[in-house]
Order: C-alpha cells, then structure tokens, then sequence
C-alpha cells in the first residue's frame, strides 16, 4: 500500500490506517519475532501502531525469549535535519567548509557550506553509532545471524536489524493481493 492511496503522504498526516492493514512488525509477530522500536513513533496516520512488543528509549533485543527471532529498529537522529546546523561557536570541520563541493542546487555561500561540513560530521558521527549496534551483534554472539536493514544515511530514517527473514512472512506478507479503489480512477 503507497501512502498516498489513504492520504498520508503528508508528514505528520492524521489520517486513519484502514483496518484490514498490517504493518510489518505485526507480520512479523505473528510469526513469533520480538519486534522493538527504539523510540521514534512519529508515523504518519492516527492513533499510531500497537504493533512493537517493545517501543521505548531503551526498547532492545535483549529483552525477547532465548533464541527468539527478533527486529530490532534503532532511530539514530544524528543527521535529522535538525542537527544540519552547526551549534553556536563549531568552527572545526571534518572536511573544512571550503573544501565542500557543494551540489548545484545550492548557493554556494558561508552558511550552506557550514550546514553541509557539519552534515558530513554528524553522518560520521551516525557511521559510529551503527558500528556500536553491530559490535553489539558481535559480542552477543549473533553477528552471524543477522540482517541489517534500512542503514539509511539521511534525514532520521532508522537502522533495522533482524534475524533471517521468516518464510512464512515471506509468502503472506509480498504475495497479498494489490486492492485498486475505484475511486481513484475517473472513468473518461
């Protein structure tokens, strides 16, 4: 299902998710995985998902049954758009700000060059914080086991990490059927 065939494209839309929808963590549920969200539940419809069987800022894997399969979503907000502007008095850069090749949608003045040497910062600084998560892995001995999912490098999109993917998911959740609302289509 897109976003936009229920009107939720919109950030921050409070928009109703129909009910015969599932989100993924609830498929995943169902097929026995311990699904955390370590914290950011800022989605984009109403009432917000009951679906975690954790969702807190200390939400973990940890806390699942021995052996249990598990989904793991960490929010790093370190390159959140909020963090693009460098704090009151950074002047040390990474890459220094007249070095940033700039792309070319962008003035190329003082400030813009300091957002973009800050936000090459911060990414370094989210790279650490994804390599800790996978140390973790590590150290609890299921470095081989995993999937890391989603490592997104923008905005706050999260980090997922999950065991192999179930194969009971892998037929209900791809192979369900696209629904088409007529409403959608002006006959001509």
């Amino acid at each position: 299902m897109f976003t936009s065939s229920i009107s939720g494209q919109n950030h921050r839309s409070i928009v109703p998710m129909p009910k015969q929808f599932q989100l993924y963590p609830e498929h995943l549920r169902a097929a026995n995985y311990y699904c955390t969200n370590n914290s950011k539940t800022d989605y984009n419809f109403s009432g917000g998902p009951k679906s975690w069987s954790e969702s807190s800022a200390k939400a973990s894997y940890d806390n699942r049954q021995s052996n249990q399969p598990f989904f793991a979503v960490y929010n790093l907000t370190t390159s959140h758009e909020s963090q693009v502007a460098p704090k009151n008095g950074k002047t040390d850069f990474r890459i220094a700000a007249d070095k940033i090749v700039l792309p070319p949608y962008h003035p190329d003045t003082t400030v813009i060059r300091r957002d973009w040497a800050n936000y090459y910062d911060q990414m370094t600084l989210m790279d650490q914080q994804v390599g800790e998560l996978l140390a973790k892995l590590d150290r609890d001995g299921l470095a081989n086991r995993r999937l890391p999912l989603q490592p997104f490098r923008q905005c706050s999109k999260p980090v997922t990490l999950t065991n192999p993917w179930p194969h009971s998911i892998r037929s209900t959740f791809f192979d369900q059927k696209a629904s088409f609302d007529s409403r959608l289509h002006k006959k001509s």
